[in-house]
């Protein structure tokens, strides 16, 4: 079985993972990339949902590429965080 295959076609949805991948690990590198974008990420996150700032989720994570677990809590925190992903990069 080719696992190519279900990474680089787009699925029902015309959604191609690896796209959708490099899309969120790239907002968590820019998010994380210096003081200062962590702290307006926080303030949004605190703004529009306090009850997770509450909790301590106040970024994205960066996933290890040889770490598949990372990768699943990457997607995890920017499915907790879409609304401030959405309101800090409108597209």
């Amino acid at each position: 079985m080719d696992f190519n295959f279900f990474l680089s076609q787009p699925d029902g949805a015309a959604v191609d993972l690896k796209t959708v991948l490099k899309h969120v690990h790239g907002l968590a590198v820019y998010v994380r990339g210096s003081p200062q974008h962590r702290e307006r990420f926080a303030k949004v996150v605190e703004l529009y949902q306090p009850e997770i700032f509450d909790k301590g989720i106040t970024c994205l994570i960066l996933d290890v590429e040889t770490r598949w677990t990372s990768t699943y809590a990457m997607f995890q925190h920017a499915l907790i965080l879409w609304y401030e992903i959405l309101f800090q990069f409108p597209c």
